[in-house]
C-alpha cells in the first residue's frame, strides 16, 4: 500500500519535468482534445506509442468510437494551449486555433514540434 495520498503524488511530480503534449480526435466531425503528460514510446518496432487518459472523460469516449488520434508535442513558448486544453471547456479548446488535419482526420495543432498520427490498437 502506498505510503501518501493522491494528492501528494500530484504535489510530487509537479515537479518532474516531463514533456507537455495535448492529445486530439475527430469523432462524428467533432474535435476533442486534452493536455496528457501520460506519454510514452512502446516499441520502435513496430512503432508504438502509450497514452493514458481516463475513462471518464468525454475525449476518452471519442478516441473509443474514432479509433484514431493525434499527439501533438508542444513548444515550451505554446503553454497556454497546454493550460487551455486542460481547463477549458471542450467547445473552447480550439478556439482560435490554426490547425490542419492528419491523414486519419485528427486535428494538428500548428506550431507544435512535432505530431505523431496515430491509429488504436489495443
Amino acid at each position: 500500500m502506498l505510503m501518501f495520498s493522491g494528492e501528494d503524488l500530484k504535489a510530487i511530480l509537479r515537479n518532474y519535468p516531463t514533456g507537455v503534449t495535448v492529445v486530439t480526435t475527430v469523432n462524428k466531425g467533432e474535435y476533442y482534445g486534452l493536455t496528457v503528460n501520460s506519454f510514452a514510446s512502446v516499441s520502435l518496432k513496430p512503432p508504438l506509442v502509450l497514452v493514458a487518459i481516463d475513462k471518464s472523460l468525454a475525449s476518452h469516449r471519442a478516441i473509443s468510437e474514432s479509433m484514431v488520434y493525434a499527439v501533438n508535442i508542444l513548444p515550451y513558448d505554446m503553454k497556454d494551449v497546454a493550460i487551455r486544453f486542460a481547463t477549458a471547456p471542450r467547445e473552447e479548446r480550439f478556439r482560435g486555433l490554426r490547425l490542419f488535419t492528419a491523414k486519419t482526420g485528427s486535428p494538428i495543432i500548428d506550431g507544435s514540434i512535432a505530431y505523431l498520427d496515430c491509429r488504436v490498437v489495443a
